[in-house]
């Protein structure tokens, strides 16, 4: 979706274009749709930083429980007690910001806006999201064996 605004006219068809590409082996997945290879990713920066050194959490814990998101940072960062303590109430004061700006429900994106708010949409349609799935399915259920995490209960796979 943030190609989007990239675009002269953003469409629909556009959007399921560009999944279509990031997706294709033959075309981009190895180029910038790689970052959407979790596991290959991830892999990466162990094998540069060392397994020790890199920690994996997905986006849908920081949503669902914030605390629990954060103390296995404090956990992986091996903070203080006075650094967890201030690490939670800098949380507490700035709520996180896990809503896209042009989020508008569900798989819906604002695109092409107006100055009166109004303008296109986008949408992650249940086709799309089943090839997304699809294509990473077995890179995801790597990258959960890896971590200390259940991505399956997060939809990953």
């Amino acid at each position: 979706v943030q190609e989007s605004n990239h675009r002269e006219n953003p469409c629909q068809m556009d959007f399921q274009e560009h999944v279509s590409a990031l997706l294709d082996p033959h075309r981009r997945l190895y180029e910038d749709g790689i970052v959407l290879d979790y596991h290959a990713v991830s892999r990466g920066l162990m094998d540069a930083l060392g397994e020790e050194n890199v920690l994996i959490l997905p986006y849908e814990m920081m949503k669902e429980d914030p605390s629990n998101f954060f103390g296995n940072w404090v956990d992986f960062l091996d903070l203080s007690e006075d650094d967890s303590d201030q690490l939670q109430s800098l949380t507490e004061q700035f709520p996180l910001r896990t809503r896209n700006a042009r989020a508008l429900r569900g798989d819906r994106w604002a695109i092409n806006e107006n100055e009166k708010g109004g303008g296109e949409e986008i949408e992650l349609t249940k086709n799309l999201s089943n090839q997304i799935l699809e294509t990473f399915r077995r890179p995801n259920k790597r990258l959960n064996n890896m971590i200390n995490t259940d991505l399956k209960r997060y939809g990953y796979f």
